[in-house]
């Protein structure tokens, strides 16, 4: 694929868990959270090859908050703990109203 496609690719929020949950609930989206790690190929295949088509990137960027969540370092530690995470890559569907994280 040709970098000058016309649509948008999924753009990730790197923002505060607050801040994500904030926006979601104010424009009515859940959050989808892509939970990976930095030597997990097939998470490196995924924004390669998945990410980038327009009608998984539409859908995406019309129905959810974008957030990519290293799993070995930060709120991604505590992300492994509360939703057993033990596998790559892992995408979880959070409602806008749940408190992901026991301290936000």
């Amino acid at each position: 694929m040709s970098a000058a496609l016309s649509y948008q690719d999924i753009k990730f929020d790197n923002g505060a868990f607050p801040e994500i949950i904030s926006k979601a609930e104010k424009y009515y989206k859940s959050v989808f959270i892509n939970a990976y790690t930095y030597w997990c190929d097939p998470c490196k295949l995924m924004v390669k090859n998945i990410f980038i088509l327009q009608s998984v990137s539409e859908y995406y960027i019309q129905h959810f908050i974008n957030v990519n969540i290293n799993t070995e370092k930060g709120v991604g530690i505590e992300l492994v703990e509360k939703y057993h995470i033990n596998s790559y890559p892992t995408y979880l569907f959070i409602n806008g109203k749940v408190s992901l994280f026991t301290e936000v």
